[in-house]
């Protein structure tokens, strides 16, 4: 009789032995579904979040995604590649931070040819003979970011001198037909423009 007593509080303590050691990995398996099932009703949710905590830590992200709506709307209604839109807003007001651009939201260095218009004179520098010099010059001013990014699809979209621009195949062809065409004096703009590009990875735009 007590050797029938001895066994069975051994036994007991063996099976009560296994239970608390499979505990943790019960909890481990519980937390990894918990996880999957929170992960996939809020995917959603978390990438948000997560684009703007981007966004808030770096502001040229910001530039790039708020530039990127109305490059698209220009690529849909005169062709022009989104990645070419933004990365000449980045260089030409260096991510908005240009005073051309913060006081007067001309963010593509756009000059003004109509006295009647609104405008703002601003030292620029241009290149000729592949010399650099300063010059003043007017510049269009425009109600916002949006009115800007707009008029520069007019432009480059519908003026017979930047035809090839609209007609390049990719990113690259782009920025080298706008220099070309005359958007700009620089020799190493088209270059400046593609690494740009490359840098940001502007291309998933087009």
């Amino acid at each position: 009789m007590k050797k029938g007593m001895d066994k069975y509080p051994k036994k007991r303590k063996r099976k009560s032995s296994k239970i608390v050691k499979s505990l943790p990995i019960i909890s481990i398996l519980l937390i990894i579904a918990s996880t999957i099932i929170v992960s996939t009703l809020f995917k959603e949710d978390f990438k948000k979040i997560e684009n703007e905590i981007s966004r808030a830590l770096n502001p040229n992200l910001k530039f790039i995604e708020d530039v990127s709506v109305y490059a698209k709307q220009n690529y849909q209604e005169y062709g022009i590649l989104p990645s070419i839109t933004i990365a000449q807003a980045i260089l030409e007001s260096d991510f908005g931070r240009s005073a051309l651009s913060k006081e007067y939201n001309n963010y593509f260095g756009i000059k003004s040819i109509n006295k009647d218009e609104k405008r703002v004179t601003f030292s620029t520098k241009e290149y000729v003979n592949n010399n650099q010099i300063e010059i003043k010059d007017a510049f269009k001013v425009f109600d916002s970011m949006e009115d800007s990014v707009k008029y520069h699809g007019l432009l480059i979209g519908t003026a017979k001198i930047y035809q090839k621009v609209v007609e390049a195949k990719d990113y690259v062809e782009a920025a080298n037909m706008l220099y070309e065409c005359g958007y700009a004096t620089d020799p190493a703009y088209a270059q400046k423009l593609i690494e740009i590009i490359e840098q940001y990875k502007l291309y998933e735009y087009d």
